[in-house]
């Protein structure tokens, strides 16, 4: 999230990302945009950094559940992970993929 670049009035961020000059947000989709003042944004409340990292812990979850899922699988199709196993290698796989992601 960019440090000082929140938009109270929209409640959103004001980012900045390839040939843009400076920082911006759309309004909804209108087509229109709404330019950071040239003294900056306000803070960005502590409640949404909060959400993100919640959205986040969230994804990091899913993602290392896949990621573990994906692993099992090949084990299997190779013969090198017995069937009855799967829900141990799963969990443990999971966890420490977890543990990655969340670094």
């Amino acid at each position: 999230m960019s440090e000082g670049h929140w938009c109270s009035e929209h409640e959103t961020v004001f980012f900045k990302k390839g040939k843009m000059k400076g920082y911006a947000h759309p309004i909804g989709k209108t087509g229109v945009w709404h330019n950071e003042p040239e003294e900056g944004g306000d803070e960005i409340p502590e409640s949404v950094i909060a959400e993100e990292k919640a959205d986040n812990s969230n994804k990091n979850k899913s993602y290392a559940l896949s990621y573990a899922k994906d692993v099992i699988v090949a084990g299997i199709a190779s013969g090198q992970l017995e069937f009855t196993k799967v829900k141990t290698a799963t969990t443990v796989l999971a966890d420490s993929f977890l543990d990655w992601l969340n670094k």
